[in-house]
């Protein structure tokens, strides 16, 4: 500034603030997950990272499979300050599913993007029917073997093996009442007539 009464120089100074959106993790892979249950949750962490007030405005979730919970997320973060959602995986069929969670904000955007494979059990069996043809009264047949298969992504459970015809038996003393995916295991039965005609 300059007069004639002299002159003078006023210094400036200043600082530019921003805020800065950061997400971790920025992937979510919940692996395999049975049809029918939830898994436990996995959180993703918010951060601001810059220098200012940063103001969370949406946090938007797709995909049918998973749940969004940030009930409890702060939409305001002072800058450092971090808050957190949390997600879930509840396949209801089968196989690979994929989704996202967009979140947007006055510091940044940024995308989650979500994984995970449905698996179930599936029981196979074979033969469906088992025919002994002619077997003499008061003898017993060979024993025809009946094969059961996991065919299913998730292991299996068998939970009773039942018979019914008095003129059969059963024998299920070898077989495995859990078994993983592709595994099989069998149960034998035989015939053994008790008087003429089928049976």
């Amino acid at each position: 500034i300059a007069s004639d009464g002299g002159a003078a120089s006023v210094t400036l100074a200043g600082t530019g603030v921003a805020p800065v959106l950061s997400v971790s993790p920025l992937s979510v892979n919940f692996a395999n997950v049975l049809v029918g249950t939830t898994s436990p949750a996995q959180s993703v962490t918010i951060t601001n990272s810059g220098t200012a007030s940063l103001t969370i405005s949406t946090i938007t979730l797709s995909g049918a499979s998973f749940a969004l919970d940030a009930s409890a997320t702060s939409l305001l973060l002072a800058p450092a300050a971090s808050t957190s959602f949390s997600v879930r995986f509840a396949p209801t069929s089968s196989g690979a599913a994929s989704g996202s969670v967009a979140i947007a904000s006055d510091g940044g955007a940024a995308s989650v993007t979500l994984a995970g494979t449905g698996v179930a059990p599936v029981l196979s069996v074979s033969p469906l029917s088992v025919n002994f043809a002619n077997v003499l009264v008061g003898s017993t047949s060979a024993a025809q073997s009946v094969t059961l298969t996991n065919s299913g992504s998730a292991p299996l459970t068998i939970s009773s093996i039942t018979l019914s015809g008095a003129s059969f038996s059963l024998d299920t003393s070898a077989t495995s009442l859990l078994l993983a995916p592709t595994a099989s295991t069998s149960f034998a039965v035989r015939f053994a007539p008790t008087s003429s005609g089928a049976a």
